[in-house]
């Protein structure tokens, strides 16, 4: 955690080494990891009081034990304060310089003190919802750790950054796209622990049989049921089984946008360009069961990764990009760009995006995702579709490079969908699902022979 402290905003998420930890303190480790990136800046506010100076102007290791530390006694509730405490104050002994534990020790025994007497004075979604009080933070079960002074901001939109950890100016990005209501909502279901999610659209019971009940539970969403087994039951389904696989509703949509041989559209040739991990790719084959699909995506390691996933499929194969642009080039007739973006649909899968948000890194993608584009068109036969695909809300990445596209390549708009996020802390598990846009744009003349 060091790393990130020390490039913060700019996270670039290595694994977390785990490596001699057995299955308990690796779950823990995971826990406390993702509960600092989820809310840093809750976490750094909160450091911010209770020492006397900016965090930021402390050493990254440091700063990493005081983040950990933090992390555990405001947001995770299975650990006591005095262990959380002990173990920051070694560990900051042994890994950052002997009198650091000093400093540790104090700052984390005043944050333990706001939380009461006992440690865990808080609210539970049963009872009193969070209210947006300034002596309260909000979790992602829908309860709130109140505490015992007034610590965060007074005005309520620096209040709401601080407490969903979303930079102020992605909040102000929303606020102006969505208003003040849906930015509030966004903000909170930033904060939600995202539920695994099965799309069994496409679930084949003749072949496998039925997918087992008591490993599913509902979702709002047709098409998707959420998984409640354990790692190692989701690990032998996925494994025993192709005709299901973990893909949000929000996701899903976008394909499911492209259209259907019932609508006259029937495309023989399917290229997958930004293919990542094939789960799209997955569900344009179940879609299309009469079309070849090439797989690929622009990092050579996820090719090799897509060739492992579909070996042995008899419909589609993984290339590499500039195989695919050379001889797939003017002959496609279904193009998926599910290209690169800001991920602000999905931050509570992808919890970093939030700091990186917006300036010389939107402008960055923007460019990306129009050289995409490029390629895509250039894919295209005649009656082609070609489905471009974020899961971003910005409408500079979205309805604006629709617009671009159409006009640099001669498309029509077929449709266009942006899905907003669902569910806020609290919310059932089957109420979730990530945001996502996709427009679907055609080329004259005529696809389905």
């Amino acid at each position: 955690m060091s790393i990130e402290a020390a490039r913060f905003p700019r996270l670039g998420l290595a694994p977390l080494e785990t490596r001699g930890l057995d299955q308990r303190e690796s779950a823990l480790a995971r826990a406390i990891y993702g509960q600092v990136l989820r809310r840093w800046l809750t976490l750094e506010w909160v450091l911010g009081w209770a020492l006397d100076r900016p965090l930021g102007v402390i050493e990254p290791p440091l700063r990493a034990v005081l983040l950990a530390g933090s992390a555990q006694i405001l947001l995770l509730d299975r650990v006591p304060d005095h262990a959380a405490i002990f173990e920051s104050v070694q560990w900051a002994k042994r890994r950052v310089r002997p009198g650091a534990g000093g400093l540790v020790n104090a700052v984390l025994r005043r944050i333990a003190g706001l939380r009461g007497a006992d440690g865990r004075d808080t609210t539970g979604a049963g009872g009193q919802a969070w209210s947006d009080r300034r002596d309260a933070i909000p979790r992602a079960d829908g309860s709130a750790v109140v505490l015992g002074a007034e610590v965060l901001p007074e005005d309520e939109w620096v209040r709401l950054s601080v407490a969903s950890s979303c930079p102020p100016l992605l909040l102000d990005h929303w606020r102006a796209s969505f208003g003040p209501e849906r930015a509030r909502v966004l903000a909170l279901h930033s904060i939600c622990e995202p539920p695994v999610i099965l799309n069994v659209a496409h679930v084949r019971a003749d072949q496998y049989g039925p997918v087992p009940g008591d490993l599913l539970g509902p979702h709002e969403a047709d098409g998707s049921r959420v998984f409640v087994g354990d790692r190692a039951a989701l690990l032998g389904l996925l494994g025993a089984r192709d005709d299901v696989w973990v893909q949000d509703p929000g996701s899903s949509r976008a394909v499911e946008a492209i259209g259907s041989p019932g609508e006259g559209f029937d495309p023989r040739l399917i290229v997958d360009l930004c293919a990542g991990r094939g789960t799209k790719t997955r569900q344009l084959a179940a879609g299309w069961g009469g079309a070849k699909v090439l797989a690929t995506d622009a990092d050579e390691r996820r090719v090799e990764e897509l060739r492992a996933v579909f070996a042995g499929h008899e419909r589609v194969k993984a290339m590499a990009m500039d195989r695919v642009l050379r001889e797939a080039g003017g002959r496609t007739d279904l193009v998926l760009l599910d290209v690169p973006c800001s991920n602000t649909g999905v931050l509570p899968r992808r919890v970093e995006a939030r700091y990186r948000f917006g300036g010389e890194a939107t402008d960055r993608l923007i460019r990306e995702q129009r050289r995409i584009l490029d390629a895509g068109g250039s894919l295209m036969a005649p009656g082609a579709r070609l489905a471009y695909s974020t899961c971003s809300l910005n409408p500079a990445e979205n309805a604006d490079q629709a617009r671009w596209v159409a006009r640099r390549h001669g498309l029509r708009l077929v449709r266009q969908h942006e899905h907003q996020p669902t569910g806020v802390p609290g919310d059932e598990p089957g109420r979730y699902s990530d945001g996502s846009f996709v427009a679907v744009l055609e080329s004259g003349g005529r696809v389905g022979r």
